[in-house]
C-alpha cells in the first residue's frame, strides 16, 4: 500500500510538496530550452484540470546556487537565507564603515594640530609635498592593516557567539575561511586606508610652513566646518533612530514573550513523538500522579507553520473557504483550557468516526457564513483535500494559534491519528518533576530512545526569539557602533576646537572666567549638534518603526518614555565625549599656552 501510494503520488501532476525535481543541463543547454519543455507538460496535465486553483499552478526553473540565498517561496528545499536579509545586514556594515572612515579623517586633521610645525620644519628642509603626501597615506594605511588583525582576532573571540544565534544555526552557517577571504580582507584594508587617509594627507601636505611655525591658532584645516557638522548631525541622528530601535524591538519582544495567547502555555510540555504510538506513550504517562493532561496534535500551536485546508459547504459554491488546521485528539481541549462557545468536541467513545467531524473556532464560523456558533453545530462543509463531508460537532473561541504577527484566523480542529507529531503533556508541581516522570514513561515505552521534550511556552517563544531576538541582538551591537563611531567625530570636532581657542581660553581665565563657565562656552556648538540630532532622530524613529508595527497584529505603542530613554543615552554619551575634551581645556595652564604664543 505504502509503494503504492508512493507510485500515485510519483505521477501525480498536481503534487507540488512532496516531492522535488532535479534537472541535469547539457552545457549548450539554456533554462530556456527546458522551460518550452514544462510549459507543455503544464498543458497537457495541468490546464485541462477544471478546478481553476490548480490551474494557477505553474512549473519553473531555479538554479542551486539561488536555493540557500534566493527569493521566499513556498515548500523550501531546506534552511534558506532570505536575499533581503544579506542586504540589511551588507547595509548596516557599510553604514559603520563610512563613518568610521569619516571619523578617522576628522580625527587625522583634528590631531595634525600637534604635528603642524613637524611639517613645516620638514618643508623647510626641503622636503617636497609629495613626500610628506605619501608619508601620511602610508599611516593610514598602516592603521587600516593593524586594524585588521585586530578585527581578525575579534572575530575568533566572538566566532563561537556569532555561530550560536539562532540564524546562524538555523541556515547553518560555518564562518568558513580559505586564503581567498584572506586576500579580500587585506585588499579591503588596503582600499579603506587610501580612503580615509587621502584627504588628511592632502590637508596635512598642503601646510605652508610660514604660517605653521608663526601661529597654529590661525589654521584653517577645516574649511567645511558646516559640512561637517552636518554629517556630524547625520551620524547622531542615525545613531539616536538605532538606539530608540533596539529599545521598541526588545518592547515588542517582550510582548510576544509575555502576552497571553487565550490557551494554556503553562505548565504543560511538548514531547515529539518520534514514530512513537501516540495511545501507547499517552497511557504510560497518564500513570503519573503529577501529570494532570495528555493530548496529542500535529503541531504546537501559535510556534510557527500550520496546515491550511479549502472547505465549501456546497459543491455549487465558487470558491474554497481557506481554514488553517490542526490534527488533535479528544483531549486537546482540555490540555489548552479552551472554551467551548457551541456544541461539543471529540470523545474516545467516538473515535471510529471522530474522523467524520470537525470543531472550528468563531472565525471559522463567520468565514463559512454562519449566523452564529449554534447554527453552525450539525452542518456538513466538504474538504477540499479528499473531498470528504465533515460534519461540525462543536466551536471553540477563537485564539491565538498563529503567531501574535498576524491577527486570529479561521482554524479547523481534525481528528487524524497518523498525522500526530507530538504529545502534550499537562502537570502539577514543579517543571523538574514533570520532566522525570516523562523520561521514566518514555523509558518504559521506548527503552533506549532518546526523548526530545521541552516547555510549550518554550516552543512558542523560540518562534519569536528566531525572528526578532537575533534582530535586537544585532542592531544592538551596531548602535553601540554607530554612537560610538559618532562620539569619535564629536571628538575630533572638540578636539579641534579646543586646540583652536587654547589662547582665548587662557586669556579668559587670566581675566577671571571660572571653569563652568568655560565649559558652556566650549560645549554650547555641540549641544546645537545634539538638539538637531535628536529634532531630526526622533520623528524619523517613529515614523520608520511605526511602519513595520504597523504590520504586526499585536504591536508595543512607542511612548513618550521609549524616547526620552533613547535620547537619555544619546545625551549622556555626547556630553561624555564633548566634556572630556572642554574640561581638559579649562584645567590647562594658561602660562603654558600663553608662553607658546
Amino acid at each position: 500500500n505504502v509503494n503504492a501510494g508512493r507510485s500515485s503520488e510519483m505521477t501525480d501532476f498536481t503534487d507540488n510538496f512532496n516531492h522535488w525535481t532535479y534537472i541535469l543541463l547539457e552545457s549548450k543547454t539554456s533554462s530556456t530550452d527546458i522551460q518550452q519543455h514544462l510549459d507543455k507538460i503544464y498543458q497537457e496535465h495541468i490546464a485541462v484540470i477544471t478546478n481553476h486553483d490548480v490551474q494557477k499552478m505553474k512549473f519553473g526553473l531555479q538554479p542551486l546556487n539561488d536555493i540557500t540565498i534566493g527569493p521566499l517561496i513556498n515548500n523550501t528545499i531546506g534552511p534558506m537565507l532570505p536575499l533581503g536579509f544579506v542586504y540589511f545586514l551588507s547595509a548596516l556594515a557599510i553604514i559603520i564603515l563610512l563613518t568610521s572612515c569619516f571619523n578617522f579623517t576628522n580625527l587625522s586633521i583634528a590631531r595634525s594640530l600637534t604635528r603642524a610645525r613637524e611639517i613645516g620644519v620638514r618643508k623647510v628642509t626641503g622636503a617636497s609635498r609629495w613626500q610628506i603626501f605619501v608619508q601620511f597615506l602610508t599611516e593610514s594605511v598602516l592603521v587600516a592593516i593593524v586594524a585588521l588583525v585586530i578585527a581578525f582576532v575579534l572575530l575568533l573571540l566572538v566566532r563561537p557567539l556569532l555561530l550560536q544565534l539562532n540564524f546562524a544555526r538555523i541556515f547553518r552557517w560555518g564562518l568558513e575561511s580559505n586564503f581567498v577571504v584572506y586576500g579580500i580582507f587585506v585588499l579591503f584594508a588596503l582600499v579603506v586606508g587610501i580612503l580615509a587617509g587621502l584627504f588628511p594627507a592632502i590637508v596635512l601636505s598642503g601646510f605652508q610652513p610660514v604660517k605653521v611655525l608663526k601661529s597654529i591658532a590661525n589654521l584653517k584645516v577645516f574649511f567645511g566646518m558646516g559640512m561637517r557638522k552636518a554629517l556630524l548631525v547625520s551620524q547622531f541622528t542615525l545613531s539616536l533612530f538605532f538606539i530608540l530601535t533596539v529599545i521598541i524591538m526588545q518592547n515588542q519582544l517582550r510582548l510576544f514573550t509575555n502576552k497571553d495567547h487565550g490557551f494554556n502555555m503553562e505548565n504543560n510540555v511538548m514531547v515529539k513523538l518520534n514514530s512513537t504510538a501516540p495511545h501507547t506513550l499517552k497511557t504510560e504517562l497518564l500513570k503519573y500522579s503529577n501529570i494532570q493532561t495528555v493530548t496529542a496534535a500535529s503541531h504546537v500551536a501559535a510556534s510557527g507553520p500550520s496546515n491550511i485546508n479549502g472547505f465549501k459547504k456546497t459543491l455549487g459554491e465558487r470558491d474554497w473557504t481557506i481554514l488553517n488546521y490542526f490534527m488533535v485528539d479528544e483531549d486537546y481541549q482540555k490540555n489548552m483550557e479552551l472554551k467551548l462557545v457551541a456544541g461539543k468536541f471529540y470523545t474516545a467513545e467516538q473515535e471510529a468516526s471522530n474522523k467524520d467531524y470537525i470543531v472550528i473556532n468563531e472565525a471559522a464560523v463567520k468565514a463559512l457564513q454562519y449566523e452564529s456558533p449554534v447554527d453552525a453545530v450539525g452542518e456538513q462543509i466538504i474538504s477540499q483535500w479528499d473531498s470528504t463531508r465533515k460534519t461540525i460537532i462543536g466551536v471553540v473561541v477563537n485564539y491565538n494559534h498563529r503567531s501574535l504577527l498576524q491577527t486570529i484566523s479561521p482554524l479547523a480542529l481534525m481528528y487524524n491519528p497518523s498525522q500526530f507529531n507530538l504529545l502534550q503533556v499537562g502537570y502539577t508541581g514543579s517543571y523538574e518533576n514533570a520532566a522525570e516522570s516523562i523520561e521514566k514513561a518514555w523509558a518504559t515505552v521506548n527503552p533506549g530512545l532518546k526523548i526530545e521534550y521541552n516547555k510549550v511556552k518554550s516552543e512558542i517563544t523560540r518562534f519569536y526569539e528566531i525572528v526578532f531576538g537575533d534582530i535586537v541582538k544585532i542592531l544592538s551591537v551596531v548602535s553601540f557602533l554607530s554612537i560610538l563611531i559618532s562620539c569619535l567625530g564629536l571628538l575630533g570636532m572638540a578636539t579641534y576646537t579646543t586646540e583652536t581657542r587654547m589662547k582665548e581660553i587662557s586669556i579668559r581665565k587670566v581675566l577671571g572666567s571660572d571653569s563652568t563657565s568655560l565649559v558652556l562656552l566650549l560645549s554650547r556648538g555641540f549641544l546645537g549638534v545634539l538638539a538637531l540630532a535628536i529634532a531630526i532622530g526622533v520623528p524619523a524613529a517613529y515614523l520608520v518603526n511605526n511602519l513595520w508595527l504597523e504590520m504586526i497584529a499585536y504591536h508595543t505603542a512607542i511612548s513618550l518614555l521609549i524616547i526620552a530613554q533613547g535620547v537619555l543615552i544619546l545625551v549622556l554619551f555626547g556630553a561624555l565625549t564633548v566634556g572630556s575634551q572642554t574640561i581638559r581645556a579649562t584645567f590647562a595652564s594658561p602660562v603654558h599656552s600663553l608662553k607658546i604664543e
